[in-house]
């Protein structure tokens, strides 16, 4: 599985996790509930795997380009057209 795939299957597994805190009725405080705790520890490991993702030829950020640019990954970099593993 190649990292832009892991990175996209992460992202899925987040929005799955946001919307079983939005449905899932929890009883209690919600800094309690498993699932926005689990949400917000996956949230913020993708936001270390965003600004990691680096090509490994060139260096060049493949999600995080600015400010407010962002891309989705793919198997081969934006700028150098090599593949990334």
């Amino acid at each position: 599985m190649t990292k832009a795939a892991k990175f996209k299957l992460l992202l899925v597994i987040e929005v799955f996790f946001i919307l079983l805190f939005r449905v899932v009725d929890f009883k209690g405080n919600f800094l309690f509930n498993p699932f926005y705790i689990i949400g917000l520890i996956l949230g913020v490991y993708i936001s270390l795997v965003i600004v990691r993702f680096v090509c490994p030829n060139c260096g060049k950020h493949q999600i995080f380009k600015g400010t407010f640019i962002y891309k989705m990954p793919t198997e081969h970099c934006w700028h150098c057209k090599k593949k990334i593993d």
